[in-house]
């Protein structure tokens, strides 16, 4: 596992961005990559991958920090302070240990009561130790080949953990003022000393000049490649000072749509943008991971990444013309015929349009070709098996890879054994012991509102429901799901109102075709009250899709 902590003297240089565009590229390479949010007083990394995390954040870094310094209890997983965040053409998910809930009250008062002073400086402390056994719980139990670290601010204990305790390689980054590179040239003259690397970490160092106006001008091209070279000859100096090198150099210019908006400018589609930071972020990226890639690694990418550019261009040329699209795509598979991920993309074109059976075929050629996305790919087959009604099928194929401390398999087996046997006791046991490991993920919370439904008990499913759409208020699954209680219950009033709630909060009702609560709908069919809602949002068509 090599471990990059990103770190900034001062705020405001895109510190944070940096690491997620870096982020998302590994991940889309089909490295394994775990971030870590270590600016406890500015987290901002879950707000970047608001769209994309899998579970909302309930718990985080000072939650963990917090169970050790003040309540003294070790924490033994760092899993249970992980969230997941899936991007649509990444090879891998990327695990996020955040800073924690921070719209809680509660995160900032756990905040002010860890005491850093004696975690590291009281006598027979163990803070160095407890920090060394997060990375270690981090690499054994995640098993990452990437750890980045978004590390505090100025000279801190936290920025001094993430730097000199934990990181392989660090990335600084400042803006074109004197108190930016003073500041850096600060902590990396004392980062760098022999005698304060009490580890005897061989350290690589990268610097980033960041937020400076891109020229417009050959004059004004000379004062920018002076000012470059000047900065980065300072950071360079500081460092050789004590023996150190600078493994590299870059600069990322200021974009008014970039600060607007912090996009993530790494992914494949902007290998051909014409923009200044789409290149700029390709190039940091490279500085950082060149050394840390085999040939092999960079076939198989360059493969995937021609394939998806490839397969882009023909979601643009065909757009609409879906069987000519598929054609070509077929085309463009045979080219890569040992290459699973072009099964695999195929596989979730057609899932994301709800036609399970053509998904299912690309699935089962995916695993086939025993690619390095295997056991992804092996749970979407499982999953479209259960979805297509062939339970003993799934049951077969999940138990040749069930891990019953792996918890999406877990969820697996709870829906499948559910379908195949309709054991209340064992259900119910079940789905009670995976919510207990993840308190925090409202899918789980939701299925067992589902089965308390399914055996009419409405007075426990109403319980967990609502305890549900408590951790996620605008969950349109968990207002279906509240809806379904409601009419099983003959409230018809409530039954509307959740309905249309689930609609607000763009549930797809295609969903609930496959689920046991479907003759629920069929019985709605002629229902005026219910139609005028689909027509309100617009979706009556998906009338044509359950007769289908």
């Amino acid at each position: 596992m090599k471990t990059f902590t990103f770190y900034s003297y001062k705020g405001g240089v895109g510190r944070t961005l940096a690491l997620v565009n870096v982020a998302n590229r590994l991940a889309e390479f089909g490295k394994k990559v775990c971030i870590l949010d270590f600016d406890l007083e500015a987290p901002g990394l879950q707000s970047k991958y608001a769209k994309e995390l899998q579970q909302p954040v309930y718990k985080g870094l000072v939650d963990y920090i917090y169970s050790y310094a003040v309540e003294n209890v070790q924490p033994r997983h760092i899993s249970d302070y992980i969230v997941d965040i899936q991007l649509a053409n990444a090879l891998s998910t990327i695990h996020l240990c955040a800073a924690g809930d921070v719209d809680s009250s509660d995160y900032w008062k756990k905040l002010a009561r860890i005491n850093w002073w004696n975690l590291f400086y009281e006598e027979n402390s163990y803070g160095i130790d407890f920090f060394l056994n997060l990375k270690k719980q981090i690499e054994e139990e995640l098993a990452p080949d990437f750890l980045l670290i978004d590390s505090r601010t100025g000279i801190t204990e936290m920025s001094a953990i993430t730097m000199s305790l934990l990181a392989d390689d660090v990335v600084f980054l400042a803006a074109n003022n004197e108190e930016n590179i003073k500041g850096c040239c600060k902590v990396l003259h004392s980062l760098s000393a022999p005698g304060n690397n009490l580890l005897e970490i061989k350290r690589t160092y990268h610097f980033v000049l960041t937020r400076i106006p891109l020229p417009d001008s050959p004059d004004e091209r000379v004062k920018h490649n002076i000012i470059v070279e000047q900065k980065t000859n300072i950071i360079r100096e500081c460092l050789a000072q004590n023996g150190a090198t600078l493994e590299s150099a870059n600069v990322i210019h200021s974009d008014r749509c970039l600060e607007e908006n912090e996009l993530c400018n790494t992914s494949y589609i902007y290998e051909v943008s014409k923009t200044s930071s789409a290149k700029e972020y390709m190039a940091l990226y490279d500085s950082l991971v060149k050394n840390y890639f085999s040939e092999k690694d960079r076939v198989t990418f360059d493969n995937y990444k021609q394939f998806q550019l490839e397969v882009d261009k023909l979601l643009r040329y065909y757009r609409g013309n879906d069987s000519r699209f598929m054609e070509q795509a077929e085309l463009l598979v045979k080219v890569y015929p040992k290459f699973s991920h072009g099964y695999s993309f195929l596989c979730n074109y057609y899932y994301d349009r709800f036609e399970f059976e053509k998904a299912l075929e690309y699935a089962q050629k995916a695993t086939a070709t025993l690619g390095p996305d295997l056991f992804p790919i092996q749970l979407k087959e499982i999953y479209l098996n259960f979805l297509l009604g062939d339970y003993q099928r799934s049951e077969k194929l999940l138990n040749k890879i069930y891990d019953k401390d792996n918890e999406f398999t877990e969820f697996l087996k709870i829906q499948i054994d559910h379908m195949m046997f309709h054991n209340e006791e064992l259900d119910i046991k079940a789905i009670t012991k995976l919510i207990k490991a993840h308190p925090g993920n409202v899918t789980y919370r939701n299925e067992e509102a589902r089965l308390w439904n399914f055996y009419k008990k409405y007075t426990s499913a109403l319980e967990a429901i609502y305890e549900t759409l408590e951790m996620d208020s605008e969950s349109g699954m968990s207002y279906a799901t509240l809806a379904e209680i409601k009419y099983r219950m003959n409230d018809k009033l409530d039954f509307y109102r959740n309905i249309e709630l689930a609609l607000k909060y763009n549930y797809d009702l295609r969903w609930v075709k496959y689920g046991e609560m479907f003759y629920i709908y069929q019985e709605c069919l002629e229902d005026e009250k219910f139609l005028a809602i689909l027509d309100k949002y617009d979706v009556r068509h998906i009338i044509s899709f359950w007769l289908s």
